[in-house]
């Protein structure tokens, strides 16, 4: 593993790390508060942060508002065997 500073005076920095010593290489970018921005992994695939919303969208499906109260215990309905969610 190896930390580079983007060397500029963003604070930005990079993590390059190997899960094992043949996987391919991944990088990990992080913001001055040492929040991930960006994770790109060995494979081509990369991870972002994204919201709830952006998250939604992209999936194109209805989420629940997060300030909705939560059901009670007599409302929830069991999972069914397959484990999927009724809708």
């Amino acid at each position: 593993m190896r930390v580079v500073d983007d060397g500029d005076s963003s604070g930005n920095f990079r993590v390059y790390s190997r899960p094992s010593p043949d996987s391919p290489e991944q990088v990990t970018e992080y913001d001055r508060q040492a929040n991930i921005t960006r994770r790109l992994l060995g494979e081509g695939r990369e991870v972002v942060p994204i919201t709830r919303e952006e998250l939604a969208k992209v999936w194109k499906i209805d989420l629940p508002d997060e300030t909705a109260a939560p059901k009670s215990p007599e409302q929830e309905q069991p999972l069914p065997p397959t484990g999927r969610i009724p809708r």
